[in-house]
């Protein structure tokens, strides 16, 4: 699963299929932030993981031609 934080919309519905990529939410400077930006927490059968994993993963997608 994976959290998004200070976000001001959500583009896509809980639960819904997106493809690496894809936008899902607008970061934003909400709470007590003092800008935009965005905490992301990633897990796997219910563990913390590293978000880099993930965003390797995306990367990887990006660039590969289909």
């Amino acid at each position: 699963s994976i959290s998004y934080c200070h976000v001001s919309s959500v583009v896509v519905r809980d639960g819904q299929f997106v493809n690496a990529g894809e936008v899902v939410a607008v970061s934003e400077n909400t709470g007590m932030s003092t800008g935009p930006h965005l905490h992301l927490t990633t897990k796997k059968d219910g563990k913390v993981i590293d978000p880099a994993i993930l965003l390797d993963y995306i990367r990887k997608c990006r660039n590969t031609k289909l």
